[in-house]
């Protein structure tokens, strides 16, 4: 209420005066603002659109039995961030381009640490608890397709550091290991997209490939 009494005394008063500039840049700042949270809420739904296809896919009643785990095999290793449809896609995606190439799954995520939120112990827990269990998810769903899976977890307050991290041990172990991680691509592509969503997946490639480990970006698209 104060700021809009402000905007209107300005307007009234200082219009001819420069009154009118206060109008327009305001109006711009909202139409930027509506037009930036549409794109968001059109984004959100087509993720929301994948995860209700993808969370819900049959899986084997009785699975064959889960080979052992052989760290000289390829080993596939998926960046995730929660489980989600965004991270199966990526799974999936991965036996459809390179067939049965890979013998071990490999799933790293991070729980980010944020300062003003958690502030005890018990939070911290309950943090590395869930980071786990979403973890644990692609792990199962993978050994019951008769694959050998596990995961590698960190807590921090850097996802991309931790991530590297993370990425240096799983290779120290698996070392025939390429590294996954899925990125959202748009049907027209806008600079400000890179503004918009987080480059997390390209700046983690160039940090691998720079360490040599090989990294794919896979696609997903979005409406």
């Amino acid at each position: 209420m104060l700021t809009t009494g402000i905007l209107i005394a300005t307007v009234a008063l200082k219009f001819s005066a420069g009154g009118w500039v206060t109008v327009l840049l305001t109006s711009a700042v909202v139409g930027l603002c509506l037009n930036i949270h549409h794109h968001y809420r059109t984004a959100e739904k087509s993720l929301r659109g994948l995860d209700d296809i993808l969370l819900k896919l049959p899986l084997p009643d009785d699975p064959p039995p889960v080979p052992p785990r052989d760290t000289n095999a390829p080993t596939a290793v998926f960046f995730v961030n929660g489980y989600n449809g965004l991270g199966i896609h990526s799974v999936l995606g991965v036996p459809r381009l390179f067939g049965s190439h890979f013998k071990n799954f490999v799933f790293v995520g991070v729980g980010v640490i944020d300062s003003s939120r958690f502030k005890g112990r018990e939070e911290i827990d309950n943090l590395q608890r869930q980071t786990e269990e979403n973890l644990g998810k692609y792990v199962t769903s993978v050994k019951r397709q008769s694959f050998y899976a596990e995961y590698w977890y960190g807590l921090g307050t850097d996802t991309i550091d931790e991530l590297e991290r993370l990425a240096h041990e799983v290779a120290k172990r698996f070392p025939r290991a390429v590294f996954f991680a899925g990125k959202l691509v748009f049907a027209q592509e806008h600079s400000w997209h890179k503004v918009l969503h987080n480059q997390a997946a390209f700046t983690l490639q160039r940090r691998l490939q720079f360490a040599g480990l090989q990294m794919v970006v896979l696609p997903v698209r979005v409406q």
